[in-house]
């Protein structure tokens, strides 16, 4: 009887030191994840102000552009292939509001992109697409723990200078 109740109570300590292991592994792991989550998270909202500090900068020198006319040289201060591309969209469509918004998103495009991708900004993964909306995409990865990443999707909304993110996700790649 004696034999019996000491190996039932070193089955009920073993099941209890199981337990408290699993629970201590359990605890490290999540403490990893949320340290990696707000480590990202606040890695990511920088981010996110070099991009609206950049849409401010590229909202002001588009207006500049628009506001002295440029779009009407064969040349300008923004890349040739662009300058081209805009100088015949004003020459098929000239006078029209919906040529000078085109243009206005062409300018506006270029100096975000030149904003974002030529100035380092330690940008990871870093996508901007035009066309209808403006749509820009970047991936924050945890320096401690490369395992854990937070990809962020925001679009233009096409009111003055804003957006609204699309996708904040973190993930982790194993």
């Amino acid at each position: 009887m004696v034999v019996l109740v000491l190996v039932v109570l070193m089955g009920l300590g073993l099941a209890a030191l199981t337990t408290s292991l699993a629970s201590a592994r359990l605890g490290e792991r999540s403490g990893e994840w949320y340290r990696s989550y707000y480590e990202l998270d606040r890695k990511a909202e920088e981010k996110l102000a070099v991009i609206d500090n950049s849409i401010h900068f590229s909202d002001e020198q588009t207006s500049a552009y628009m506001d002295s006319e440029k779009y009407l040289l064969e040349d300008g201060d923004i890349d040739d292939d662009i300058q081209e591309s805009i100088h015949a969209e004003w020459e098929k469509n000239s006078g029209s509001v919906q040529a000078e918004e085109r243009i206005a998103g062409m300018v506006f495009l270029f100096y975000l992109t030149r904003e974002l991708k030529e100035k380092d900004h330690g940008f990871e993964e870093l996508i901007i697409t035009g066309g209808h909306s403006i749509k820009i995409s970047f991936v924050e990865k945890d320096t401690s723990n490369n395992r854990y990443k937070l990809r962020v999707a925001l679009e233009l909304t096409g009111e003055k200078t804003g957006y609204k993110i699309i996708e904040w996700m973190q993930y982790n790649e194993k």
